[in-house]
């Protein structure tokens, strides 16, 4: 791949396969050795999927390891967990999954965060409506009604979450067959 690309090449890797096999560093001086331009590693083995905490000490250990850019990856789902990652790994980016769903404002917070040491407010309920509505428009325009109704469906629980009486709207939401029921349930959260 790297001979033949005229990209920069990047590998994505997990710190191992499972809790015995975890064998990060060897993967990515392999990598190094290989040309890759830069590596992202996630700080969980396959097998832990999602559960768990991330393993900052073996991103550190590839970091140490490692000549090109390290950019590490899981639970980052705040500011503060961004700066832990930086400050407990020494990686050089961050890649920020999971925790960007249904929160678009927290790179906006991550940014803030690392260069005056201060946290930023939650977005306020209209902001989050106009980004919610914002973005179910997208949604259809983008995969038509019928396919965007399902996958929008998730997106409206992480929009909402950390907010009061809401499980109803939870529910409702699964339920949507169209994006007037979708709007709908946005009214309606806009009331609450």
């Amino acid at each position: 791949m790297v001979k033949n690309s005229l990209w920069p090449v990047t590998i994505k890797i997990r710190s191992g396969w499972d809790d015995s096999k975890k064998n990060a560093v060897d993967i990515a001086l392999l990598a190094q050795d290989c040309g890759v331009n830069a590596l992202f590693i996630h700080g969980r083995t396959k097998e832990q999927h999602y559960s768990g905490t991330v393993d900052y000490k073996i991103i550190r250990e590839v970091k140490k390891a490692l000549l090109i850019p390290v950019i590490a990856s899981g639970d980052i789902f705040s500011a503060e967990l961004a700066k832990k990652m930086f400050d407990e790994t020494g990686c050089d980016g961050l890649a920020i999954a999971r925790g960007g769903l249904g929160n678009p404002w927290l790179f906006k917070e991550i940014e803030s965060y690392l260069r005056t040491g201060k946290p930023i407010n939650r977005p306020a309920k209209d902001e989050v409506i106009n980004c919610l509505t914002r973005h179910l428009d997208l949604c259809v325009d983008f995969y038509t009604e019928k396919r965007a109704v399902p996958i929008f469906r998730k997106f409206f629980n992480w929009y909402i979450k950390g907010f009061y009486h809401i499980k109803p709207l939870r529910e409702k939401a699964c339920h949507a067959k169209s994006r007037k029921d979708l709007f709908e349930i946005i009214e309606e959260f806009s009331k609450i």
